[in-house]
């Protein structure tokens, strides 16, 4: 019997008998108490919900590839002020007119406006 025993130990039976018998115990125990039991369930419930949600909005803003043919390509050009110590200042149209006027440098400038209150960035071409 107890060669029986260690046998069953080393193939790592306990493992699976005791994830089975804390199961039990835990059916069990949201079965005494369904207030708790309702709780438990929807906090889950709203904890997966959020995660998905969250990992939805990061995957389409932050992972999926730009819809440009090479976005590793892509620069953001500033201006700056350093009297007013900005670093990265938001070009004025005329500005962006004339970069884009005597640009030799770059295939391509355009200009885009973000809004606060949009939760995409808008493309405006000046």
């Amino acid at each position: 019997m107890q060669i029986k025993e260690e046998q069953h130990d080393d193939r790592g039976a306990p493992l699976v008998d005791a994830t089975r018998q804390d199961l039990r115990y835990a059916i069990r125990a949201l079965r005494r108490n369904p207030g708790f039991t309702a709780a438990a369930v929807l906090t889950l419930g709203i904890g997966v919900g959020a995660t998905t949600t969250m990992f939805a909005v990061v995957q389409a803003v932050l992972l999926r590839p730009l819809p440009y043919a090479q976005p590793e390509r892509l620069v953001r050009i500033f201006e700056t002020n350093p009297i007013k110590h900005w670093t990265k200042n938001v070009a004025a149209p005329a500005n962006y007119a004339d970069w884009k006027a005597q640009n030799t440098v770059f295939e391509e400038v355009a200009a885009y406006e973000a809004s606060a209150r949009m939760a995409a960035v808008r493309r405006t071409c000046i």
